[in-house]
């Protein structure tokens, strides 16, 4: 399961510490074999301390991968650093790959470890339950990507990973190591439609309407219930231009740079509440 690896990131496989290195990864940790989820740690990826997790989310072609590059670039000034990203119409991640930052490079006081999943939707319905399993199990932020606006089968995504949450939350042994989880939600909203509503990049109180509105009562009170804390904010659009020199991995490209602004503020807020929840699991 996914809470063991983190687990062993957290505690240490070893009892000598391996050498500070500012950056692992990212590499495929949890994997596929057959229709099964798997994971395999790399050997050299102890760390000791306290690890926070980003778990970034949503459908293929959203802009995950590309995200989670912008925020280590920019974290680490390593501009040869990026997620693998593939430019097809199906999936190129496959389960969940991630990269840990040491906390001797953030100045933070835990080690981020930083996950990007596959798209959730290219996959039979079981296998998409083991994904969303693998995506929600120990994350203090999951960060859930859409585009332009909250669509229902959104809302039923984050619904199924809120079902794994609780699961998790019921397990004795998992609630003893962990505490009573409470992951917070930031959902990001790419813009790429020009909307009437250009009123200001926090979209919080849409999605509370959106949570409050008549249908699916259930799964949106399974939402609330879960996700305590939430917010909305908007991620600015990426004209044709600025996609084309992502994709030569030109994240400095002048036609990104409202892009890359938007992601930077999206960062600096998902990292303080990683923070947060790191503050309350400690003993």
């Amino acid at each position: 399961m996914w809470w063991l690896l983190l687990l062993q990131l957290a505690t240490g496989a070893r009892e000598e510490a391996l050498p500070a290195r500012p950056l692992l990864g990212p590499k495929p940790l949890v994997f596929w074999h057959s229709d099964e989820l798997h994971f395999q740690v790399p050997h050299d990826w102890t760390l000791h301390g306290p690890v926070g997790t980003v778990c970034v989310s949503g459908d293929d072609r959203v802009g995950k991968s590309t995200l989670l590059s912008l925020w280590i670039k920019n974290l680490t000034q390593n501009k040869a650093f990026e997620f693998p990203a593939g430019h097809a119409r199906t999936s190129f991640t496959q389960g969940l790959w991630s990269a840990v930052l040491h906390s001797e490079e953030t100045q933070l006081d835990f080690h981020l470890n930083l996950c990007d999943s596959q798209g959730l939707k290219q996959v039979p319905e079981l296998q998409q339950w083991r994904l969303f399993a693998a995506n929600v199990l120990v994350p203090q932020v999951l960060v859930y990507m859409l585009i332009n606006v909250v669509q229902v089968d959104q809302l039923r995504d984050l619904a199924r990973m809120a079902h794994q949450f609780q699961k998790l939350g019921n397990n004795s042994q998992q609630h003893q190591r962990f505490g009573r989880l409470s992951p917070h939600l930031m959902v990001l909203v790419r813009e790429e439609s020009d909307l009437a509503e250009q009123d200001g990049r926090n979209l919080t109180d849409h999605l509370e309407q959106v949570l409050n509105s008549p249908g699916y009562e259930e799964d949106k009170a399974l939402i609330r219930q879960v996700f305590r804390t939430r917010e909305a904010w908007s991620l600015e659009e990426l004209p044709k231009e600025a996609r084309h020199a992502l994709r030569e991995g030109d994240f400095t490209a002048e036609s990104a740079r409202s892009w890359r602004w938007s992601g930077e503020v999206r960062r600096v807020r998902s990292w303080t509440a990683v923070g947060t929840g790191v503050a309350r699991r400690l003993p």
